[in-house]
């Protein structure tokens, strides 16, 4: 390291925080990029980062605007920012560059690695901007034009090397992957049994160090069991986000239509299997929404049990009350924050007539979403039998 060079920047702020280990010998540059909706010296990474050996750099972007533009008190322009990396890199006298940021700081991670020419470790990130289902186009709160339309051209442009991880729970970022398939300098990796929060997935397994620690050193990644292979099958890909952007539009008999076309391409696809399920529930079909479900909830997450509360949903309506219930408790056993799990259980309460109890679930429900209208109209109802029975 450069000592008699100054920082080209201050150590922290509400946006950054950098970590120099003016003590160690390192050759590498970590930068952490944050993703939506972080508040003020809030970063993602944090306590793996500082354990790093290596120098670090924490970013967050501030607002949602996808790293299009500058990041606040760091550089007004993405082009800014680019050269104060580069100045960092320069002073602290590193010839490696890792990026590695997760969903909107996936984004950033891979356009700031592309310029750089770093190395870059990306989860569950939108590669098209503002495409019709995508989570920019749902969250972006910046101003268009925008800078970055597609990551695809950049990457193809750089001698970024990019390695791309996702959940195929999750039919945004699954489709996002197919897409980075075509690029030459980057791999994708999809995992069964894990949705969109795929960092916090592998941290709760003990995984998320070891992988982070081992890409840093360019070591060969720690091999993974729950490792699958959709991303690289474009007609199950193509079918599957097919079916979430008719999931936008609320078109249900489309979603069903998407996703059956889905699974005959990937017979047991867990993302095709929780959109059947849930179109079959939309439209009536009870019955039928059952057994994608049920195949479905065997790999649910631990902490994200879409498939068996969407199970316990067609339970219900199915007339299958006890096996419902059941299934809803032994969510709330495992999420006892489920509000979705507690209101179940106080529709199901209030069909075997026990209106003190179906209070006190949709009260729970309230508790954790208190703006839900659904939880809010079943409490004014019961609300409104008791003070007619008084």
């Amino acid at each position: 390291m450069n000592a008699l060079k100054p920082y080209p920047t201050p150590l922290s702020s509400a946006s950054f925080h950098i970590l120099p280990r003016e003590e160690a010998v390192s050759d590498t540059l970590v930068i952490f990029f944050g993703a939506k909706d972080l508040g003020d010296a809030s970063f993602n990474f944090f306590q793996l980062g500082r354990e790093l050996p290596e120098h670090v750099i924490f970013v967050n972007n501030g607002v949602n605007d996808w790293y299009q533009y500058g990041i606040p008190e760091l550089g007004e322009t993405f082009e800014a920012c680019v050269e104060v990396f580069r100045s960092w890199a320069e002073v602290l006298g590193v010839r490696k560059i890792c990026c590695v940021g997760t969903s909107m700081g996936g984004w950033g991670a891979m356009r700031y690695g592309a310029a750089l020419g770093a190395r870059v470790l990306a989860f569950s990130s939108d590669v098209v901007f503002c495409d019709e289902a995508s989570r920019s186009r749902a969250y972006f709160t910046g101003p268009h034009p925008v800078a970055c339309a597609d990551l695809r051209e950049v990457l193809n442009e750089s001698e970024a090397q990019v390695t791309f991880v996702i959940g195929e729970r999750d039919p945004i970022d699954l489709y996002a992957a197919s897409l980075l398939t075509e690029c030459a300098g980057v791999e994708v990796i999809s995992l069964v049994g894990c949705g969109h929060f795929v960092p916090p997935h592998l941290s709760r397994e003990g995984r998320l160090g070891p992988l982070l620690r081992s890409f840093i050193a360019g070591a060969a990644l720690p091999v993974a069991p729950d490792r699958g292979n959709l991303a690289h099958n474009k007609s199950y890909t193509e079918a599957i986000y097919a079916a979430q952007k008719a999931v936008v539009c609320g078109e249900w008999q489309r979603v069903a239509e998407h996703a059956e076309a889905a699974l005959e391409h990937a017979r047991h696809g867990e993302a095709a299997e929780v959109l059947l399920g849930r179109a079959r529930i939309k439209l009536g079909d009870y019955a039928g929404a059952v057994g994608p479900l049920t195949s479905a909830a065997i790999s649910d997450p631990p902490t994200d049990p879409e498939a068996r509360v969407l199970l316990a949903t067609a339970w219900r309506r199915a007339g299958a009350l006890e096996r419902s219930a059941q299934l809803s408790m032994r969510i709330l056993t495992q999420n006892p924050g489920n509000a979705r799990a507690h209101y179940n259980l106080a529709l199901l309460a209030k069909a075997n007539g026990l209106e003190a109890k179906a209070r006190a679930y949709v009260e729970a429900s309230l508790r954790r979403e208190p703006g839900n209208k659904h939880y809010r109209a079943f409490l004014t109802k019961l609300n409104k039998a008791e003070a007619k029975n008084k």
